[in-house]
């Protein structure tokens, strides 16, 4: 797909006006972050009672009140089947079976080909509702703690990421749920193009360059190249994997501890119950976080069977070995989207990475072997690049500065 809208870059303000309302949104697959206008800059919005600025993309409906992010998260150990998360994989998408995942705890439901979801709710009854629907309880969670924090009453101009390759009814099922929150001056921004204005912001690139962003989420997997010049900035060619994400090297760690699990001690997470395997699938992430700066990452046994003493070990080299199909399915997206562009690898000056995932030490590797001239960057915070630079084109939004091509917003505008 090439997209061929040209965004301007906003230019950075000694000093904000904070009486211009507005915010910017990345309701992530995996993740959710907020940014917000402060006097002196842009900053990101604490989501949760921790002053936690980026919380999972999780719902839980175990109580009459929903809670969201860690909140909910915690509450897969006990209450699984109340939690939803997800949902940016599933609104305005057409029901269809490849889309289910084994480790969720709800359930997809068939609507005239689209898609219902199906859970608990407090009260032990099965609730169904759309993605939209769930997707706008979480959005209105949000605008919720942005009048807390900014002391406003009045609706923000609201900017909100989506993928570079999204169709037209999920573009339209993000604005509906958008509404559904209270949201009414909405405008939807290429995650890309948010990413690549908040490193442009404080790290401004050369007049005339071709810059590669390479996002790598928790579930999502985006390749762009972007043409600059000057302060123009147009995306020339997209390339995506919906079934590649960081999730998928968790994954890998799971598959061979429940495999290692079973065979010497004879633990079968699969059957056992639902809060065991996504303890497994939390702790793996946390090792293949380790990994990147440790050699050697473990687990007790006894966590998972009280009455059975043991540890079973993963080194960097073994999780790394397992991993390299995946790295070589990024490898040649990578090469899909450089030919739809038609550049060489040495045509690329800057590669720019995003997304949690992107920081393994693996993927780092593999694009330092593709683009040894580039200039390789990324922000300090890579999850919340995408929200600060959705909050600073809706300043420049909302502060009528002229856009070079309004009319991808004007056409997405309630």
């Amino acid at each position: 797909m090439c997209i061929s809208t040209t965004y301007s870059i906003p230019r950075k303000h000694e000093s904000y006006d904070t009486s211009i309302n507005v915010i910017g949104i990345d309701f992530g697959a995996s993740n959710c972050c907020a940014a917000v206008i402060r006097k002196k800059g842009i900053v990101t919005l604490p989501l949760d009672n921790y002053g936690e600025t980026r919380i999972p993309s999780y719902i839980s409906f175990d109580e009459e009140k929903a809670k969201f992010g860690k909140a909910a998260v915690d509450r897969l150990f006990s209450f699984a089947e109340y939690t939803v998360f997800d949902l940016k994989r599933l609104i305005g998408r057409s029901y269809d079976k490849k889309l289910i995942d084994a480790t969720w705890p709800f359930e997809i439901v068939n609507d005239n080909n689209n898609i219902k979801i199906r859970y608990l709710n407090h009260l032990n009854q099965f609730t169904i509702k759309s993605p939209e629907e769930l997707v706008s309880e979480f959005l209105r969670y949000i605008k919720e703690r942005f009048f807390e924090y900014q002391g406003k009453k009045e609706n923000p101009t609201t900017v909100i990421t989506i993928p570079a390759g999204y169709n037209e009814n999920q573009k339209q099922a993000t604005l509906k749920a958008a509404k559904l929150a209270g949201f009414d001056k909405i405008y939807l921004l290429p995650e890309p193009v948010a990413a690549t204005i908040a490193y442009a912001i404080d790290h401004p690139f050369p007049k005339n360059a071709s810059i590669l962003l390479f996002k790598l989420g928790h579930v999502t997997f985006e390749i762009c190249i972007l043409k600059v010049n000057n302060s123009q900035l147009q995306i020339i060619s997209h390339t995506s994997d919906p079934n590649i994400g960081g999730r998928n090297f968790d994954i890998i760690i799971f598959e061979y501890f429940k495999k290692e699990l079973y065979s010497r001690y004879e633990i079968d997470i699969q059957n056992d119950d639902e809060k065991y395997k996504h303890r497994q699938l939390s702790e793996s992430r946390k090792i293949k976080h380790a990994l990147d700066v440790r050699n050697e990452e473990l687990i007790d046994v006894e966590d998972f069977n009280r009455n059975t003493e043991g540890i079973i070990n993963i080194t960097r080299k073994d999780f790394e070995a397992k991993s390299i199909q995946l790295i070589e399915k990024m490898q040649k997206l990578v090469v899909q989207a450089l030919n739809k562009a038609k550049l060489q690898s040495y045509q690329i000056n800057q590669i720019y990475r995003v997304g949690g995932a992107s920081r393994m030490q693996m993927v780092k590797d593999m694009l330092l072997r593709m683009f040894p001239d580039a200039v390789h960057c990324e922000e300090e915070y890579p999850g919340e690049s995408v929200a600060i630079g959705a909050a600073h084109y809706s300043y420049q939004l909302a502060g009528s500065i002229a856009v070079q091509s309004p009319h991808f917003f004007r056409r997405f505008f309630y």
